[in-house]
C-alpha cells in the first residue's frame, strides 16, 4: 500500500534562561521555511522549557516520539531552526544524525545562517565539527547563565529559593513585567521574628556561658528548646555549626556559582539579626568547644583522614638522616608514630595545635605585609605578559582554524579534502590547548591580582576550616608550614615557608617555576 511520508517540524527552547530563540519564534520560522520548499507541515513535536544539556534524548518527550516515527518510516521531511535545538552534547547529535541518514530524512534548516545538512562521507566531519561548535557554545551558555545569575544575585533581583534559618521569602503584591514580557511578583528577603528570637538567644547562650565540649552546649540548648526544627528535635553538633556559622546573620548573603572561585556575595544591613562584633566573637567561642568523641566504631579513619601525614617528622629520625623520618598515621590509635623512636602523638591534639597555629598565623598576614605588595606586583607583571602571548596565538589559532574549515567546505577533490580534515582536526587540538592554557593563566591573574583583597575578603572562611576535606587542609597547611619536627617530648617545632618570601632564592623561584612549566622563555 502506497504510503505518503509526513512534513513535520521540531522546536525547543529552554527552561532555565531566556532566549531569543523562543517557541513563537521557531514556529514562525518553519511556516517561513515549509512555504519556501513547497511543504505542508503535517505535525509539530514540541519540547518547550526544555534544557538539552540537562535532559537526555530519552528523557524529552517530544523528541524520542520524534525518532520513533521516523524509525517506523513515518516521517520524510523535518524543519528545525538550529541544529542546537536537536542537541548540545556532540555524542548526541551524532545519535541523531545517524537516524536521519538511516531513515533519509531530510532535514531543512529554518534559520538563515545555518549550513545545510548533507549524508555525504565528507559531511560527516563537517557534521561533527558543527556539533561541536555547539557543545562549546553551550558551555559558554552555561558561563553566562551562572555570571548573569551571580551579577543579578549581588545586585539583589536574585533571592535564593532556600533560605537560612531566620528568614523568610516574601512576595509583593505589584507584579511586573521584565524584558522579555513575562510578569513576575517582586521577591525579597524578610525576617522571620519567632525564628530571629530563637537565633539571638542561641548566640546570646554561647557568648554569656563558659561550655568545654560541643556535648555540653547542644546539652544546655536543648534543655531550654532552642532548636531550628518545628517539631522541636534537637539540633546536633552540624545543627549548631551551621547556624552559629552563618554569614547573614551579620548581614552577608552569600552563595558559590559555577566557573566562578569566590562566592558571590550582597550585603543587606536590613537583615542583621548579630553584630559583626559579636558574631565574630561567636566564631572564636565554637572554635573552642571540643567536639564530642566519636562513639568506637562509628566513625572509621582513613590514611587520607591524617591531613599531617607529609610534614610531620620524627626529630631523631632527621638526626639519624633516615631516609623516611615521617611519622605515620595509625588508625586504630588515632594517633601519628615513630616506632623506631617509640613516639606517639595524638592526631585530635597535634592537628588543632597546627590549625590553630596556621590561622592564626594567616590572620596576622592578612593584615598586609609590605613584601607581599612587592610579590605580588612581581606575579602579576609576569603572568600579564604571559597572558598577552596566549591571547595572540589564540586569536591566530582561530583565525587559522576558521580559513581551514571553510576551505574545507568549499573543496571538491577528495584528496585535498583529506589534507584538510588532518589539518583542521590538528588546528582544533592546538585551539583546545591553547585555550585551556589561557583559562588557567587568567585563573592564576585573577587570584594573584587580588591576593591581599582575596585574604582580607575569606578571612571569616578560615572558620569553616573544619568542614573541609582532608585533601583541602593538607594544601593549606603545607602552604604555610615545611615542616612539624616532634622529638622525644612530644613538643612540636613549626618550621614555616612563608619568612622567605624576600629572600633572593624565592624570588628566583619564581622565574624558575615559570621558565619551567614554559610560561616563560628567555
Amino acid at each position: 500500500m502506497f504510503s505518503v511520508k509526513r512534513t513535520v517540524a521540531y522546536m525547543r527552547n529552554s527552561a532555565d534562561i531566556y532566549q531569543d530563540n523562543s517557541i513563537q519564534l521557531q514556529k514562525d520560522q518553519a511556516y517561513i521555511c515549509a512555504t519556501k520548499n513547497s511543504l505542508t507541515i503535517d505535525e509539530i513535536y514540541n519540547d518547550s522549557d526544555t534544557s538539552a544539556r540537562k535532559k537526555s534524548i530519552e528523557n524529552r518527550e517530544a523528541l524520542s516520539r520524534l525518532l520513533s516515527d521516523i524509525k517506523v518510516g513515518l516521517i520524510g521531511s523535518l524543519i528545525v531552526y538550529k541544529r542546537d535545538r536537536l542537541a548540545r552534547r556532540t555524542e548526541e547529535y551524532m545519535e541523531i544524525y545517524e537516524v536521519f541518514k538511516q531513515h533519509q530524512v531530510t532535514v531543512y534548516f529554518s534559520a538563515s545562517n545555518e549550513f545545510p545538512m548533507l549524508f555525504t562521507p565528507q559531511a560527516f566531519t563537517i557534521e561533527y565539527l558543527l556539533a561541536s561548535f555547539a557543545e562549546h557554545e553551550d558551555i559558554q551558555l552555561k558561563q553566562r547563565l551562572a555570571d548573569t545569575n551571580a551579577s543579578k544575585f549581588s545586585e539583589g533581583t536574585l533571592i535564593p529559593s532556600v533560605l537560612p534559618f531566620g528568614y523568610k521569602r516574601h512576595e509583593s503584591d505589584i507584579s511586573k513585567p521584565d524584558k522579555f514580557g513575562k510578569v513576575k511578583k517582586t521577591v525579597t528577603i524578610k525576617l522571620n521574628p519567632p525564628a530571629v528570637k530563637v537565633v539571638e538567644q542561641i548566640y546570646n547562650e554561647l557568648l554569656t556561658n563558659s561550655f568545654k565540649t560541643m556535648k555540653q552546649f547542644k546539652n544546655h540548648l536543648a534543655k531550654l528548646n532552642l532548636t531550628r526544627s518545628k517539631k522541636g528535635k534537637p539540633m546536633g553538633p552540624e545543627d549548631i555549626k551551621q547556624l552559629i556559622r552563618q554569614p547573614l546573620y551579620k548581614g552577608l548573603l552569600q552563595r558559590q556559582y559555577q566557573f566562578h572561585e569566590r562566592p558571590s556575595t550582597r550585603y543587606s544591613p536590613d537583615l542583621i539579626i548579630i553584630s559583626e562584633e559579636n558574631w565574630n566573637v561567636a566564631q572564636s567561642a565554637l572554635e573552642q568547644l571540643i567536639p564530642d568523641k566519636p562513639v568506637p566504631n562509628e566513625i572509621k579513619l582513613l590514611k587520607k583522614d591524617f591531613f599531617l601525614s607529609n610534614i610531620l617528622k620524627c626529630d631523631q629520625c632527621l638526626n639519624d638522616s633516615d631516609e623516611s623520618p615521617l611519622l605515620e598515621p595509625n588508625i586504630q590509635k588515632c594517633c601519628y608514630v615513630c616506632k623506631k623512636h617509640k613516639i606517639s602523638v595524638d592526631k585530635q591534639q597535634i592537628e588543632q595545635l597546627i590549625v590553630d597555629h596556621c590561622i592564626k598565623f594567616f590572620t596576622e598576614l592578612i593584615k598586609g605585609k609590605p613584601y607581599l605588595k612587592n610579590i605580588q606586583k612581581l606575579h602579576v607583571k609576569l603572568r600579564k605578559v604571559y597572558s598577552a602571548g596566549l591571547n595572540e596565538r589564540f586569536n591566530n589559532l582561530t583565525n587559522n582554524f576558521s580559513n581551514l574549515t571553510k576551505q574545507f567546505i568549499n573543496a571538491q577533490d577528495p584528496s585535498v579534502k583529506s589534507d584538510l580534515l588532518l589539518q583542521c582536526n590538528e588546528a582544533r587540538g592546538a585551539l583546545i590547548r591553547i585555550k585551556e592554557k589561557l583559562n588557567a593563566s587568567n585563573a592564576k591573574l585573577e587570584i594573584e591580582g587580588n591576593l591581599l583583597h582575596s585574604m582580607e575578603e575569606n578571612k571569616d572562611l578560615l572558620h569553616t576550616f573544619t568542614e573541609l576535606v582532608p585533601e583541602a587542609k593538607s594544601r593549606f597547611i603545607e602552604d604555610i608550614i615545611d615542616t612539624i619536627v616532634v622529638d622525644c617530648d612530644e613538643k612540636p617545632v613549626v618550621i614555616l615557608k612563608i619568612p622567605n618570601l624576600l629572600s633572593e632564592k624565592y624570588i628566583g623561584g619564581i622565574f624558575d617555576d615559570l621558565r619551567s612549566s614554559g610560561e616563560i622563555t628567555e
